[in-house]
């Protein structure tokens, strides 16, 4: 019995642990932006249905130079929500040819059960999101360019 208990203790003890190790990216690229030379994100990489879903969730801060990136297979209309984020976020919905397209400023978190929706202006095959109000203050703008290095 006391080895059962001890079982039971160690799995709800690491379990957590392993669920937020889960939760992480572990691909990431770094996103330049020439038109602002000194500007460089660190982003994680959304690659998967599972990982655009999760996204930035449950993440109570985030480094003033990372972000994530969600890549999507084809150029489409874009919709993000806020669910569950505890951090406001912009949004910059970027073109296959790497042209921002739209930005969503400064998006503040959903923490009810209905979460509006925010969809792109134009199709996008990329989505980076970082820091709410960090576009502004670097003054990125639709129209600029950006090129993803790995």
């Amino acid at each position: 019995m006391i080895i059962l208990s001890a079982l039971v203790f160690a799995f709800l003890f690491f379990q957590p642990k392993v669920a937020a190790k889960q939760a992480v990216a572990t691909s990431t690229v770094n996103i330049f932006f020439p038109a602002q030379p000194n500007f460089i994100i660190h982003a994680e990489l959304a690659q998967t249905p599972d990982e655009w879903t999760r996204g930035l969730m449950f993440r109570t801060s985030m480094a003033a130079d990372s972000g994530m990136l969600f890549v999507f297979p084809t150029e489409a209309p874009q919709s993000f929500w806020m669910k569950n984020t505890k951090i406001p976020l912009d949004m910059i919905f970027i073109s296959a040819a790497g042209k921002v397209v739209d930005i969503k400023i400064n998006f503040q978190p959903c923490l009810t059960a209905d979460c509006p929706s925010y969809s792109s202006a134009a199709s996008a095959q990329y989505v980076l999101e970082i820091n709410g109000g960090l576009a502004q203050k670097k003054a990125i703008k639709i129209g600029d360019s950006l090129q993803i290095i790995k």
